[in-house]
């Protein structure tokens, strides 16, 4: 019984010197970690999927000491909501960072049931934020908005002439315009004229301007239809109808 009350007592020695240890050995680790502050330059307030975005800031302790060879995140909090770290880089000799943000539209969960194939703009918090280490506590900047504006392509087709008889051969001219009206290329074009495919018939002469010479226009309803392809763009179809009457008569060359 004496050596299991010496075995209990020895016990409880180490524990209450175990604990004491361990109480001792918290401060000491937190007080080795400097306190840190994050800063970032100028955000954008809207951008455009595909823009590359350059952030920049520094990452000092409190008392100005630059850090320099540690990482920074730029995150972007959603609505969702959820937390995505778009972009890292790390710290500079002067605590600086320069951060490259390739934009990009965040992926939303839909319905099964929906069958929209537009793209919605998307509104955003952005900040940056120092994870800390061993030697510098964590650090972040205050969020701001931003959105991210989804970019679109317009299609326009015209004629090279107003009438067309039966016979006659229209020359198409088809163009995409962005948002802000200038001429873009679409990924891929679908094309048909009278159902039948014509997008390698299509020949280039600048970015976002294209010409087709139809086939001999035959009486009645000619239909020409163009529908740009681009990633993260909204797209406008256009659908013409071009309006031959037989020979001697005159058509009308429509838009629908």
């Amino acid at each position: 019984m004496k050596m299991l009350s010496y075995a209990a007592v020895l016990l409880g020695l180490m524990l209450v010197l175990s604990t004491v240890l361990i109480t001792n050995n918290v401060p000491a680790i937190a007080a080795k970690q400097k306190a840190t502050t994050v800063s970032i330059d100028e955000v954008p307030t809207k951008v455009r999927p595909g823009d590359k975005v350059t952030f920049t800031g520094m990452l000092t302790t409190v008392d100005g000491e630059p850090i320099n060879q540690v990482p920074v995140n730029i995150y972007l909090l959603t609505s969702d909501p959820q937390l995505i770290v778009a972009a890292t880089g790390v710290t500079g000799i002067e605590g600086t960072y320069e951060i490259v943000w390739g934009v990009q539209l965040i992926p939303i969960q839909r319905a099964s049931s929906d069958v929209t194939k537009s793209v919605d703009t998307q509104v955003v918090s952005l900040f940056a934020q120092f994870e800390g280490n061993d030697d510098f506590g964590a650090s972040k900047t205050g969020k701001s908005t931003v959105t991210i504006e989804v970019n679109s392509v317009k299609t326009f087709v015209n004629s090279d002439k107003k009438i067309y008889n039966e016979g006659d051969r229209a020359l198409i001219f088809i163009g995409f315009t962005d948002a802000d009206d200038e001429f873009v290329d679409p990924d891929w074009i679908q094309s048909t004229f009278n159902l039948e495919p014509i997008t390698d018939q299509l020949e280039k002469k600048k970015v976002g301007s294209y010409t087709y010479l139809t086939a001999p226009l035959a009486r009645g309803h000619n239909q020409i239809t163009v529908i740009p392809h681009k990633e993260g763009y909204n797209i406008q179809t256009e659908v013409v109808t071009i309006t031959v009457k037989s020979t001697g008569s005159v058509g009308v060359f429509e838009f629908q």
